[in-house]
């Protein structure tokens, strides 16, 4: 499993001022052998929290993690 960040747009947004632009939310994604799951992080609600889970699948460490039970539509 590989994890790769979209900020692409968030990049965009620091370099422009906050009000020209509305807030841009950051994803994560996983890319499984079935597809990609997508994750939004709400750095609005909860920043640290953002910014722990990107510099964690930044390093790799949740790279060939299993996932134990995946259920459609939850």
């Amino acid at each position: 499993m590989t994890f790769t960040r979209r900020l692409a747009a968030a990049a965009l947004a620091a370099s422009m001022s906050l009000t020209a632009l509305p807030a841009l939310a950051a994803k994560l994604v996983i890319t499984l052998k079935d597809g990609d799951v997508v994750i939004n992080l709400r750095d609005d609600l909860a920043p640290k929290h953002v910014e722990r889970i990107v510099a964690l699948a930044k390093a790799g460490e949740y790279d060939n993690v299993a996932f134990h039970r995946v259920i459609d539509g939850f």
